[in-house]
């Protein structure tokens, strides 16, 4: 049994890949570093219990205990340096033409020839040694791309001439979305298989380097800094059960501060490279939506989230260190502590959003009293008694069929029903939509009507307006002094309801554009503590916070196994002795 339950925890133990994703700034690379170091480089102070010990320090305890017997380093493979492998390639002249030709103004300092020339025989070897999986090619591959290939990439970076930072970030942002169009650096043939095309290559250089493990018996830890690109996180998702992506957060201040005074970036370059990262508007609305980047669609998709206050917090970083630590260990051994209030509670909001019938997005709050108990629960949808947009659909609607999920306006306004003439026309016979229902935004055909931009027209009520309104429809208890968790933020509108309802926290994942924190909610004679999420969330909370079988069985376990090997060996003893 005992020998069952260490090869039970081996599958989560020996094998784990983590993706970071994060805005300019937030922290990746240097959640990256960390990761990369050994438990005595990380250097984490104990935490001593006493009789006034509270329950998030005794999880600390537990943390630290397990960190001490069971922390590896990760292998860290940067995406830059993957997107390098694709532009050494390509001989000198030829990146240099394109960045000439590209960037006004940017290109490469001709003292780099012979260093880019000396790499590119390496990067050849590379490029054969993964196309053939040759494991006697393992060591060189780790040499190459972990230890010599960052150097190189740095190199090429001040190679740039200019202003460095920006003009390297540029570079890189058109060259990732060159290999993702055209299967290299350099414009190609543009295919959709090529999207894959670096997340393909980090694939099949984890695969090398965990024979490279095994020669030097290490386990297979690796963290990818940073994915840009959605459809390269859900690669991952979708080949490794040991796959966690996580969205490494940092409040707004001080990411630009980090920026403007690491960096040295203004504050239009800042808008800039943030405008790039994460585009705004519909998808459709861009030509590469699926080979660019698109930093918002990636945090979205993260299993945890963490947080980097950086100096602001601590000299040493040790609350973030402290948040990699135990998320490590609960990828370990899931369920070595019980979740976070945080944790509990936005997961009932994430939960909760599946049920919203909106076609544009989806989203889940809770509201709890001052105890940290949920009172309500809340999703961005339609009143009760109306349809949702999702089955709502033009079809219905022309064919006086389903009469009661459509206004009397829809039924009979010409210039509305024009507009979805012309809408449901643009689908063809339907054929491409293999039998999906073609719904319709009543806010978006409004809009065109009138040619405005007007959110009054929105059908659905706010997650976080439901959940209010559930209160007082029902007749619930008060909810001063308590919080508000949404797997949003709350709008100028919603955060004027709960400020009003005496809401003292707000708990979040991902920014509403808007101006509602500084407004309302740090304004007048309340104080609103408004924070950023932190935690698991989502599959990965069942998967990290879920025992593989029950602690009592498992200590059973090992309790049987140390009563064996303490047993003394019997020996047999004939008649005549």
């Amino acid at each position: 049994m005992f020998n069952a339950v260490r090869q039970i925890y081996r599958h989560r133990e020996d094998f784990i890949v983590i993706g970071l994703a994060g805005k300019i700034g937030s922290g990746c690379t240097k959640v990256a570093n960390f990761m990369s170091m050994t438990k005595e480089q990380l250097n984490m102070p104990s935490k001593g219990l006493d009789s006034h010990t509270a329950d998030k320090d005794r999880k600390k305890a537990i943390i630290h205990a397990f960190f001490e017997d069971n922390w590896a380093p990760f292998v860290k493979i940067g995406v830059r340096d993957v997107i390098t492998t694709f532009i050494l390639q390509h001989d000198y002249s030829s990146v240099g033409s394109f960045l000439a030709d590209k960037f006004t103004g940017i290109k490469i300092g001709a003292d780099s020839k012979e260093l880019y020339d000396k790499f590119v025989d390496k990067n050849n070897r590379y490029i054969e040694a993964l196309s053939s999986l040759d494991p006697s090619e393992s060591e060189f591959i780790y040499s190459y791309l972990v230890t010599e290939l960052p150097s190189f990439t740095d190199q090429f970076k001040k190679g740039l001439e200019g202003e460095s930072y920006r003009n390297y970030s540029s570079v890189f942002q058109i060259l990732g979305d060159n290999i993702r169009k055209f299967g290299s650096a350099l414009p190609g043939t543009e295919a959709p298989e090529h999207i894959y095309s670096i997340a393909e290559r980090i694939n099949l250089t984890i695969k090398l380097l965990r024979d490279n493990n095994k020669k030097v018996g290490g386990k297979d830890y690796f963290v990818i800094d940073a994915f840009r690109n959605p459809f390269e996180v859900m690669f991952f998702q979708e080949r490794y059960s040991a796959f966690y992506l996580m969205a490494i957060k940092s409040p707004e201040e001080d990411r630009m501060d980090r920026l403007h005074n690491e960096l040295d970036l203004t504050t239009t370059q800042i808008a800039e490279q943030d405008g790039k990262e994460s585009p705004k508007g519909s998808i459709v609305d861009k030509a590469d939506t699926f080979v660019s980047q698109n930093i918002k669609a990636c945090i979205q998709k993260a299993d945890i989230h963490i947080i980097n206050k950086g100096k602001h917090e601590n000299t040493n970083f040790l609350d973030l260190k402290g948040q990699i630590v135990k998320y490590m260990a609960l990828i370990q051994s899931p369920g070595l502590v019980t979740p976070s209030v945080d944790e509990r509670m936005m997961q009932i909001a994430f939960t909760a959003k599946s049920n919203s019938g909106c076609i544009s997005r989806q989203v889940g709050a809770v509201v709890t009293n001052a105890d940290g108990a949920p009172v309500s629960i809340g999703w961005n949808d339609v009143p009760e008694g109306h349809v949702c947009c999702l089955f709502r659909t033009i079809d219905n609607l022309f064919a006086d069929v389903d009469e009661l999920a459509y206004s009397n306006y829809e039924k009979t306004n010409k210039k509305f029903r024009g507009k979805l003439k012309e809408m449901r026309d643009s689908y063809g016979s339907g054929d491409a939509l293999r039998g999906k229902p073609v719904s319709y935004c009543f806010k978006d055909v409004q809009n065109e009507v009138e040619e405005k931009d007007n959110q009054v027209y929105t059908r659905a009520l706010h997650a976080e307006e439901r959940a209010f309104l559930q209160i007082v429809k029902h007749g619930g208890q008060s909810v001063v002094g308590g919080a508000l968790y949404t797997t949003a933020s709350p709008c100028d509108l919603c955060s004027k309801k709960a400020y009003h309802l005496g809401i003292k926290r707000i708990v979040f994942i991902e920014p509403y554009p808007g101006i509602a924190a500084k407004n309302i909610l740090e304004s007048g004679t309340q104080t609103v503590d408004v924070v950023l999420y932190q935690g698991a969330i989502g599959y990965a909370y069942h998967k990290v916070y879920e025992p593989i079988l029950p602690f009592k069985d498992e200590l059973a376990a090992f309790q049987k196994q140390f009563e064996l090997q303490a047993k003394p060996e019997v020996t047999e003893f004939s008649a005549e002795s």
